[in-house]
Order: C-alpha cells, then structure tokens, then sequence
C-alpha cells in the first residue's frame, strides 16, 4: 500500500530496492552497530576515568580546506565531566583547544549537556556522562606547505564522581596530515 503510487508509475524500479534491501538486511548481522565506528582511531589520549578517541574522515588536506575532528570522549562510571559553560567559577568546563597545527579552530560543536542537581554543590549543573561526540571544525590555513605536517588538539575536562573531583586534566590529540598543493 506504501509503495503502490510508486510502483504504478515505475513498476520495475521498486525491484532493485526490494532486491537491495533483501541483500542488506541478509547480511545485517556481520555489519557493525550503529553507534561504533567502522574505523580505528586517528588519535587515542587519556586513560579512565576519562579516554578521548580523535576521528577524522580524512587526513590529507588542501590548503583552505575544512575538516571535522569528530571526538569521541568516554567517561567511565560512576564519573562525570562538566559542560563547555558553565556559571559556576570554580568548576572546570570541558574545553577543546587547537594547539599546534597550520590551521584555525572554528566554533566547537559540543552535545547538549545533562542539568543535573550536583550532589556537592546542591546546585544544578551541566554535564556529560557515558560516551559524548564533540566536533571541532578545523580550516586548514591558504598557506600551508605541502607535506607532512600534524594537527594537535587540546581538550581540557575534570572528572567527578558524587563525592569528590579528580585534578582537571589536559588530553592532547596529535593526528598526522599530509597537505597537498592544489
């Protein structure tokens, strides 16, 4: 019933999709889940409570170019880590920061953060929990030498737990770029 519009104007043409979808899904079980990468990790840093795998879609880049760092930060129970704003003064934003690198940092985009009233601070906070996705827009600059080169991102978090807060820690990603003239 779906399909019958469809059908009645390309009788022939739901058949490869039926076909496709017969295919795929016969083989469904040997595909990876959804939410894991089909990748190994460009850069790893960290250890728990907190691991951050740093994932690019490609790594051989074009003067002007622009790349999204997807970073995958894990964040092992019972810790937490804190947002990227935060009101209060004395607790440790997640941040993430170009540091070395022929390129500029765009505006990061970080996942909505959970409110939750803070066992310590008896105060509601934004946080992150479990396994988060940040994103970091990269330009790679107009005069950037062919080569190879590497961009090293900074990312800065605390963990907490319900009693206490580890020392903020600095994670520092290195991924290695070849730049290619155009």
């Amino acid at each position: 019933r779906h399909f019958s519009g469809a059908m009645a104007t390309n009788p022939h043409g739901n058949e490869a999709l039926i076909l496709a979808a017969a295919a795929y899904l016969e083989h469904a079980d040997q595909l990876p889940p959804l939410n894991e990468p089909t990748s190994k990790a460009d850069a790893v840093a960290g250890k728990p409570p907190v691991t951050i795998e740093a994932f690019a879609k490609h790594l051989t880049v074009r003067p002007g170019q622009s790349v999204n760092i997807a970073l995958r930060i894990t964040i092992a129970e019972p810790y937490h880590i804190y947002g990227p704003q935060l009101a209060q003064a004395n607790l440790i934003a997640t941040t993430v920061a170009l540091t070395d690198g022929p390129a500029t940092l765009g505006e990061v985009r970080y996942p909505e953060p959970k409110q939750v009233t803070d066992p310590v601070l008896k105060q509601p906070i934004a946080m992150y929990d479990g396994q988060v996705t940040v994103i970091a827009p990269l330009e790679i600059a107009a005069d950037a030498p062919a080569g190879q080169s590497s961009l090293t991102l900074t990312v800065r978090a605390q963990a907490c737990d319900d009693r206490a807060c580890l020392a903020p820690q600095d994670y520092t990603l290195t991924l290695p770029v070849t730049i290619e003239r155009q």
